[in-house]
């Protein structure tokens, strides 16, 4: 996980070397904004959470105030976001496993004898020719 937070790190100063100050600010603000949009949440809502007004909050999405360092950790969890899609720093998504409703109902049938597990899972396929 640490070597994960200096990669990103690394990436953030890389990023803020390449822009002005106000360029990081106007393009992090149009993303916060947009962020908050899409998820259908209002200022004071990320404000609420944030524990700032918002008309202070509001002065962020504007670019008028420049965002410190150590509120990007508390807007990503508002906004629940990864600093890293906050910033706009691309990452892989892995490929999502099993509903934990899955997991549970697995973690099941392997604690049945292994001639239920047989015929649980004889059932299960069956099913799943016939709806496929």
């Amino acid at each position: 996980m640490k070597n994960h937070m200096y990669n990103t790190s690394a990436q953030i100063i890389l990023s803020l070397n390449m822009h002005t100050d106000e360029t990081v600010t106007a393009e992090l603000a149009k993303r916060i904004k947009k962020i908050r949009t899409e998820k259908r949440l209002t200022q004071q809502h990320v404000a609420d959470a944030l524990q700032i007004s918002q008309p202070a909050y509001a002065r962020y999405e504007a670019g008028v105030r420049q965002i410190r360092v150590a509120m990007l950790s508390s807007i990503a969890s508002a906004l629940d976001v990864s600093v890293d899609e906050l910033l706009g720093i691309k990452t892989t998504k892995q490929k999502p496993g099993p509903s934990p409703k899955v997991k549970k109902l697995t973690e099941r049938i392997t604690q049945l004898p292994k001639s239920k597990q047989s015929f649980v899972i004889e059932m299960l396929e069956s099913y799943l020719d016939k709806a496929s």
